[in-house]
């Protein structure tokens, strides 16, 4: 769980970042565009930590 929050705010940042010096601006858009791409991402990375739990 700590590690699906981890990669989530990893993405959240590293989006954001790319987005603004792509861009040069800072926008609410950009900043909810990375938060739904950080929580699908932290999701993702949850089910595969569960998936893969059970081949050890």
């Amino acid at each position: 769980m700590l590690a699906s929050l981890m990669v989530a705010c990893a993405v959240f940042f590293g989006w954001i970042l790319l987005d603004f010096t792509k861009t040069k601006q800072f926008t609410r858009e950009i900043v909810l565009h990375a938060f739904i791409i950080a929580v699908i991402s932290g999701i993702v990375w949850y089910v595969l930590d569960i998936v893969l739990s059970f081949f050890k």
